[in-house]
């Protein structure tokens, strides 16, 4: 998920000036508009999260970013209110991957410090910190030479059909396919709330 998270975050301004048409004006609002949609959606994936589970609001999350993200092929020059409609409901989901991971990781380490009698909660977070940092490394190692390959560049000033098409499948399509992946990981997942319940209780007594 965070590499998924990671190709469209890179590809932006890629496919805002190649398949968009934006000028600047336009990509300041589109980052206005996903980042405050984003706040918005927090506290609703939290009630969400709250009547279901923690994981299953994520997965729905994930998967209604994919549905969403299914219309961006679609679009072309010109099409920057529909992009904007977009940006807007992608950045709801962005709320649940802002507010429920780190919530989903605490869960994790309270059952490592049950079942290993140690609390590691700072070195668990330093890892999921690291590993987040590494899948954003790893979609810009990959998608940028992968363009670069395609014939995407600024000193080319004639893009070729092949590197526009490479740009949307990285932009897009290979999101939607990680972030379905990862809503399989995740849907039964073990540490469920009546489960997290009894670790917490166990931990008091301990």
């Amino acid at each position: 998920n965070g590499f998924a998270n990671g190709l469209p975050a890179v590809c932006l301004p890629l496919f805002l000036n190649y398949i968009i048409g934006a000028n600047e004006e336009d990509k300041a609002l589109m980052l206005l508009i996903y980042f405050s949609f984003a706040v918005i959606g927090i506290m609703g994936w939290v009630k969400l999260a709250a009547l279901i589970s923690k994981h299953r609001a994520w997965c729905i999350s994930m998967v209604s970013a994919c549905i969403v993200f299914l219309f961006v092929p679609f679009l072309g020059s010109g099409d920057i209110f529909a992009f904007g409609v977009i940006c807007a409901l992608t950045g709801l989901t962005l709320g649940s991957d802002l507010a429920l991971p780190p919530a989903i990781q605490g869960d994790c380490a309270d059952w490592d410090q049950l079942r290993f009698n140690k609390n590691r909660t700072a070195t668990l977070f330093s890892y999921w910190s690291m590993t987040t940092k590494l899948a954003l490394g790893l979609a810009i190692g990959t998608a940028f030479p992968t363009l670069a390959y395609f014939g995407l560049s600024e000193e080319n000033s004639n893009i070729p059909e092949k590197a526009l098409t490479a740009l949307v499948v990285i932009y897009a399509v290979i999101p939607i396919v990680l972030k379905l992946i990862s809503v399989l990981v995740m849907w039964d997942f073990p540490i469920t709330q009546k489960r997290h319940k009894a670790i917490q209780s166990r931990l008091e007594r301990s």
